[in-house]
């Protein structure tokens, strides 16, 4: 692990997004504070049928993105309830440790990166779903055009922030958005390898061949490769 990445994996411990997770691991470690949050929620937004936050799971899909929905829903419930708890706790037995709920108490700017993680995230989710056939029947036809949204999504959002590169969180930022990238265009580069993805697109009713003439007209070896693989 280079130097960078090292300082990346502390960062994500330390960023806005490693200090809600903490908060909603401590609320979620009793129930008493579990009651008592939903109950804050209730007092706000009594019309509310999900009054309970999401535990995002490093090991779960989606989880983060559905742990910053719940938790910017519930802002307002949630800022009240830990600086509640945190101004109760001053200088009591916990409160010099390192791991005191002080340290993951969530500031305006906090929030406004986790606004922008969450929307960051969104597509990956809205493919996520659309593939498991959860809102639609999950096709190998659907597989490209996820990666090109999602790739030029990222790649939208990787030059946002490496125009910024003001400060640690947009430099951070730009190094996981560029961590992503390589990822997937790793996976992407081995659609060539599997030409079942372009038949697919060109048995689809909807697509065809026509699908890539249109998608990758600034890309003519592209759409020649696909042409000669189906």
């Amino acid at each position: 692990m280079d130097d960078e990445e090292a300082e990346l994996h502390l960062w994500q411990k330390q960023c806005p997004l490693g200090k809600l997770h903490n908060s909603i691991v401590w609320i979620g470690r009793s129930a008493q504070r579990r009651d008592k949050f939903k109950d804050k929620v209730r007092q706000l937004h009594p019309e509310t049928t999900s009054p309970a936050l999401v535990h995002g799971y490093e090991t779960r899909w989606g989880g983060d993105y559905d742990e910053l929905v719940r938790a910017l829903l519930h802002r307002e419930a949630f800022e009240e309830f830990v600086s509640t708890a945190i101004r109760h706790n001053l200088h009591g037995e916990r409160d010099s440790l390192p791991n005191a709920l002080k340290h993951d108490e969530l500031s305006p700017e906090d929030w406004a990166i986790l606004t922008d993680i969450m929307q960051f995230l969104q597509p990956f989710r809205k493919w996520q779903l659309m593939l498991q056939g959860y809102q639609t029947q999950g096709a190998l036809y659907d597989v490209l055009p996820a990666m090109d949204e999602l790739m030029l999504h990222m790649e939208d959002r990787k030059t946002a922030y490496t125009a910024l590169q003001s400060d640690e969180v947009t430099r951070h930022m730009s190094t996981s958005i560029n961590n992503a990238w390589v990822l997937l265009d790793k996976y992407y580069n081995k659609v060539n390898e599997t030409p079942v993805y372009y038949s697919a697109i060109a048995l689809q009713p909807e697509m065809k061949l026509q699908w890539f003439r249109e998608e990758w007209q600034d890309r003519p070896s592209w759409i020649e490769g696909a042409e000669t693989a189906v």
